[in-house]
């Protein structure tokens, strides 16, 4: 049972359920050790520094990591069909303020509390998606593509989603000082806008 007492997600099966794996942590260039919490809060985890990083210093940490999209019968982050809602999809660190660190799980009825940052995300997807996504899109063609289909009168289409075509486009979008960095993608909506 999640926090509001539902169970769809207790009862669901493993290949609904989602992930993020494939972690490398590095700071500063060199490798450094990682350990999830608890089993009970396994979405939290502790970065293990080789120094402490004194007040008013910096440090750079990167990792790869792979999420496998859930189902979205249960999640913010998910997928029913081709209609997809990323949301709290990649590492997030925790706050540390005045109180101390504030190692926040991931919830399904709120936001998280955390820092503001500054977001460059290229997402590649197939080319009959329409995205919406935090932050400027930067690929001038696809701005206008979608200013035209924002004029045009919806059409009554059925519930069903095209196929992904083959064919790819990369979209990226910058912004910062924001809290978080979400997006959308739909394949239903570009059938419904050319018609």
């Amino acid at each position: 049972m999640d926090e509001l007492g539902q169970f769809n997600y207790h009862f669901s099966d493993k290949e609904d359920r989602g992930n993020i794996r494939g972690f490398r942590w590095t700071v500063d260039g060199e490798e450094a050790a990682f350990e999830f919490q608890t089993s009970e809060n396994s979405d939290q985890g502790k970065l293990i520094l080789k120094q402490a990083l004194a007040p008013g210093s910096t440090c750079i940490i990167r990792t790869p990591f792979q999420v496998k999209i859930p189902s979205g019968a249960f999640s913010r982050l998910g997928h029913l069909g081709n209609s997809y809602q990323i949301t709290q999809w990649y590492p997030k660190p925790a706050v540390y303020d005045n109180k101390g660190w504030h190692s926040i799980p991931y919830l399904n009825q709120g936001e998280f509390y955390s820092e503001f940052g500054s977001f460059k995300v290229s997402i590649t997807l197939p080319a009959n998606y329409i995205v919406g996504a935090t932050g400027v899109l930067q690929e001038a063609e696809e701005y206008e593509y979608m200013k035209l289909i924002s004029k045009r009168e919806p059409i009554q289409d059925s519930n069903e989603f095209p196929v992904s075509v083959q064919e790819k486009k990369t979209l990226t979008y910058v912004q910062d000082k924001v809290h978080d960095f979400a997006w959308f993608a739909d394949s239903a909506s570009i059938s419904s806008m050319i018609k």
